[in-house]
């Protein structure tokens, strides 16, 4: 039965309407907020909100989403200005199919 529940989480952890979020945001809002916590550079808050938007948008490919969680998994705690923009480019290198 334990490995039933796994591979059921594993199944809905790979759905892009999913979004990857277990028991995160359910909205762009929501990712807003949460992943500008702590944040004061307004470059970095732009950038988030922009991954964001495009997390939960039902137009976005997988290969954006793909590139809106890496980004926003290297936005963490981040409060330079150039530290955001090498954090975005190392996204964009690792998902150079997006859009």
């Amino acid at each position: 039965m334990k490995v039933l529940f796994m591979v059921f989480l594993f199944f809905l952890m790979q759905s892009d309407s999913y979004a990857g979020w277990l028991w995160g945001p359910s909205t762009s809002e929501e990712c807003i907020v949460e992943n500008a916590k702590g944040i004061a550079n307004n470059f970095a808050i732009q950038v988030i909100a922009m991954a964001c938007n495009e997390l939960f948008s039902p137009s976005a490919s997988n290969e954006d989403k793909k590139w809106s969680r890496c980004v926003l998994k290297n936005m963490k705690g981040v409060q330079d200005k150039t530290v955001a923009m090498i954090a975005v480019n190392d996204c964009n290198n690792k998902f150079p199919n997006r859009k």
